[in-house]
């Protein structure tokens, strides 16, 4: 098959459906400067911080569909067979796999008597696999089962790639005693990118003559990816220095911006919300762009005899299976082009409450809302989080998300001088029994923190040391 088909038959497998990680648990441990990330208008109570590389990294892996334990039951012999209606009830129509990693490379903090400002330098990697419950169900049970004078749908199925640099901005001040808020302009540099705005894949099987017609459409965009089928680049090291030339030359251009705010009804109770990544990205660099017509293949079978009887006389190789790859790319007419096109970052939106039962102890609850592709998905979390002066904060959380009701988060905090060490995770349970998690993600970093003077001490100071006190009277 041609190289350049390649991208075609990736594109029918490639979807633009990609739901990342929640980060309640970064959303709670508000002391935390990134927790600007998830709502700028928190802000730490630090003078100044510093993150250098690896300072943040977050790493999350979540499967809608199943976990381990729902496709594999273990028998008396302690041998594994796929459990097939197990799997099957767990699913939906459309399920996602989904794998996502950001690393902070820099990032500075300064507070400015009522101002906030930040600055960080990011990289971001988010990948998805889409597959249908028809998938599974024809794989799983095969064609003679429920697909006999059926269509077997695999509509929306596919693959999803977004690589990008981040270059970030944001502000946050407090505009009175009650009321703060924040805000982020993001300089996105595109990476990769891969995008399908439509797929669609059927399997058909005659009643009667058993054979399979498969039909389908797509119409997918790619940027920087043809170098990997491309015949004409072999050198591996060429592949990737042509991909970190893209990691701050802006060639793909982009723009994010993040709204927060928060608002403290009364001494012990405040209310929260948050905008994330409100943007795009336009990809010009390297692009590669297939739009298929409506295609339809039926495939009859294969005659065994036929087979055999060209393995011996046909010393090339069997002609049948030479004219069955020859004629997938003639199913495909397609058209192609290099034009620039742009893509939507995946769009959050925070709901959330604390209130405040000591000083020293609160409980808060936060609302996540993602709008992808028309799709809305939802999440909730309530915690309960500890803050011991300076050196250290901690939460404990409970999560539903992804079609998942047990998720437990945990964060730490700490604190040693002018660093900051910090562990989070969403759901502590799937690293003690792996093979029943649908959602693994972990967070996790270090920064040099320089703590914000106490104001009461500061005052206190002051009058000690003859600073000026509206209490204390003026010496004659």
């Amino acid at each position: 098959m041609k190289a350049k088909y390649i991208i075609v038959l990736l594109g029918i497998f490639s979807g633009s459906l990609l739901f990342g990680q929640k980060n309640f648990s970064l959303y709670h441990l508000k002391g935390i400067p990134q927790a600007v990330y998830v709502n700028p208008s928190f802000v730490p109570k630090s003078k100044i911080y510093l993150s250098l590389p690896l300072g943040m990294m977050n790493f999350g892996v979540s499967n809608s569909g199943f976990s381990f334990n729902d496709l594999f039951t273990k028998r008396s012999d302690d041998s594994l067979v796929i459990n097939t209606q197990k799997v099957l009830e767990e699913m939906d129509d459309l399920n996602y796999f989904n794998v996502e990693n950001s690393i902070e490379l820099f990032g500075l903090g300064l507070k400015l008597k009522d101002m906030y400002i930040n600055f960080n330098v990011s990289s971001k990697v988010q990948a998805n696999f889409i597959y249908p419950k028809g998938l599974f169900q024809f794989a799983l049970e095969g064609n003679g089962k429920n697909f006999i004078g059926q269509r077997a749908s695999l509509d929306g199925i596919g693959i999803n790639l977004n690589a990008y640099t981040e270059i970030g901005f944001g502000i946050s001040k407090e505009i009175s005693d009650k009321l703060s808020v924040g805000g982020r302009v993001k300089l996105l540099s595109g990476i990769a990118n891969i995008t399908t705005r439509e797929t669609r894949l059927g399997i058909y099987t005659d009643p009667t003559t058993y054979a399979l017609t498969i039909d389908g459409f797509a119409d997918i965009s790619s940027s920087n990816i043809s170098q990997f089928y491309d015949d004409t680049i072999s050198s591996s090291q060429t592949k990737m220095k042509n991909l970190q030339s893209s990691i701050l030359n802006f060639a793909n251009k982009g723009f994010g911006l993040d709204l927060g705010a928060t608002y403290k009804v009364s001494d012990k109770l405040s209310v929260n919300a948050s905008l994330v990544d409100l943007g795009s990205i336009r990809w010009s660099n390297n692009v590669t762009s297939y739009k298929t017509n409506e295609f339809e293949f039926t495939f009859e079978g294969v005659d065994l005899n036929e087979y055999f009887s060209e393995q011996e006389n046909d010393s090339s190789g069997n002609r049948m299976l030479d004219d069955l790859k020859d004629s997938i790319p003639k199913m495909f007419n397609y058209e192609e082009n290099n034009e620039a096109y742009s893509t939507s970052l995946y769009t959050k939106f925070y709901i959330g409450a604390n209130y405040e039962i000591t000083k020293a102890f609160n409980v808060g609850g936060v609302i996540i809302n993602e709008f992808v592709k028309g799709k809305y998905r939802p999440g909730v979390s309530l915690a309960a989080n500890v803050s011991l002066k300076s050196w250290l904060s901690a939460t404990l959380n409970y999560s539903i998300y992804n079609k998942t009701y047990s998720n437990i988060g945990v964060g730490l905090s700490l604190r040693g001088g002018p660093i900051q060490f910090y562990l989070m995770t969403d759901n502590v349970l799937a690293f003690t029994n792996t093979l029943n998690a649908k959602n693994v993600n972990l967070t996790g970093g270090m920064s040099i923190f320089i703590k914000e003077r106490d104001k009461k001490k500061k005052e206190k100071t002051e009058v000690e040391g003859g600073g000026t006190n509206n209490n204390t009277p003026d010496k004659k």
